[in-house]
């Protein structure tokens, strides 16, 4: 009880998300948490989370002799927690609109329309990200795509959010007849759909998105599973070896060629 709810590191790390504890009335453990699941429905998965970065953090100053920050603690269990949720959960703000959340495979724009995929990988020995962008048309047809990198950024919730607004800036000046941009990552495009504040750094790149998306007539972004994500996931890993930035038009690379021929098949 003590560890995980009433020391120092706890009330920081439950200060830190904003969710408020409940009173410490509770004679236990088990008492306490079933008030914050009575409470806080809403925010099960993040009370989940909180609770095993907090765990974490304390087996690491006993079997380790070192202690994370409550930033880096947090950071940590939204990782895992995010890369969950890549794997297993629909995303709640997906709508009808949204058809694309139900399926396994890419499936292309409306006719007359171009979407584009993003997708970010993160290289931790490397302390950096790559990033990659496929654009195709209503027949799936390429169009173009782009691989970079970015230093410094390890953290996959700020890759992919760094790759939405990398996009955006892109189609911006260059592709501004594309009206859908299609991701895998379900923390980012909730964020994209929420409508509370968020000053966080994460928070500031999903506002940076909204900005850039506010000049791009009818943009909208949609959710996609992984599996369906393939050709955008392969450039993003391809972004790791490249000492620049590159961009194929006309003609995509030869390494895209299977996925891209799966991909434009009919079911």
């Amino acid at each position: 009880m003590h560890s995980l709810v009433h020391c120092e590191f706890a009330q920081k790390a439950w200060e830190e998300i904003g969710i408020s504890l409940p009173l410490p009335t509770a004679p236990n453990f088990k008492g306490w948490f079933n008030a914050m699941l009575q409470n806080q429905q809403q925010n099960l998965a993040l009370i989940a989370m909180t609770c095993w970065a907090i765990w974490n953090n304390r087996n690491e100053i006993v079997w380790q002799a070192r202690s994370f920050t409550v930033s880096k603690a947090l950071w940590i269990a939204c990782n895992l927690l995010e890369q969950w949720r890549k794997e297993n959960v629909v995303p709640p703000l997906a709508t009808s609109e949204t058809e694309t959340a139900n399926n396994s495979k890419w499936s292309p724009p409306a006719a007359g329309k171009f979407k584009l995929n993003v997708d970010a990988a993160v290289f931790t020995n490397q302390r950096k990200c790559g990033l990659g962008f496929i654009i195709r048309d209503d027949q799936g047809s390429f169009v173009a795509a782009r691989a970079t990198q970015v230093h410094g950024i390890i953290d996959p919730a700020l890759a992919e959010a760094l790759g939405v607004r990398e996009a955006l800036s892109w189609l911006k000046s260059n592709f501004p007849q594309v009206h859908e941009i299609e991701m895998d990552a379900i923390t980012v495009y909730n964020a994209l759909h929420r409508d509370e504040p968020d000053f966080s750094y994460f928070g500031l790149i999903i506002e940076d998105c909204l900005s850039l998306a506010r000049n791009i007539p009818n943009i909208r972004f949609l959710w996609t599973r992984r599996t369906a994500n393939k050709a955008a996931h392969i450039l993003a890993q391809t972004a790791r070896t490249l000492q620049n930035h590159v961009v194929w038009s006309y003609y995509p690379p030869l390494f895209l060629y299977d996925v891209l021929s799966t991909d434009s098949m009919n079911d």
